[in-house]
């Protein structure tokens, strides 16, 4: 016979603690994309499309270069403004941006100078300061381009062809070539 009497007791459920919460993941903020919903993108292509548009107007006859170069520049600005390296994709959107904004600074140019054609002092004074530098005939083609609707048309289209084009190109140049890491 046993010596002492063996009582069970039912065990009573053990309250744990409250599992702590999961941690929060942070996850790295995705890459905005290039276009007019980024505000960045937006700003650069701006700054640099009156950058360029003023550039062309002191110096001329390197225009081509400085959209490309417009371009370039602006996809250089923002892969060093973002430190993301900037794909010749994301550097085409943004030439586009610039090369958008471009063409509105030039169309607004021409619209004025069309108007501005159209009083025959203005014209008369265009032309004498012009014959004064030596360009007296080209000042009377720019005239005569203005006064006509279709070289008008004609000269609106080759603006937005160019102005829109070449900065799509430098951007795609700049992101290749200026966008790549520094390896020493």
């Amino acid at each position: 016979m046993p010596q002492f009497e063996f009582v069970v007791e039912p065990d009573e459920p053990v309250e744990s603690a409250p599992a702590p919460p999961p941690l929060p993941i942070e996850l790295a903020p995705l890459p905005v994309a290039i276009g007019f919903k980024n505000p960045l993108a937006v700003r650069i292509g701006l700054v640099m499309s009156i950058a360029t548009f003023l550039v062309a107007l002191i110096v001329g006859p390197f225009i081509i270069l400085w959209m490309l170069v417009g371009g370039a520049l602006g996809a250089w600005f923002y892969g060093k403004r973002t430190g993301e390296q900037l794909t010749p994709l994301g550097g085409a959107r943004l030439g586009w941006i610039t090369g958008v904004f471009t063409i509105l600074l030039v169309l607004m140019s021409i619209a004025a100078a069309a108007l501005a054609v159209t009083d025959p002092a203005f014209v008369e004074t265009f032309t004498a300061q012009m014959r004064q530098r030596g360009a007296g005939d080209a000042a009377q083609q720019f005239v005569k381009a203005l006064q006509n609707p279709g070289q008008l048309a004609q000269v609106v289209l080759q603006v937005s062809l160019l102005c829109g084009l070449l900065p799509v190109l430098g951007g795609m140049l700049g992101a290749k070539l200026l966008g790549r890491p520094r390896t020493l």
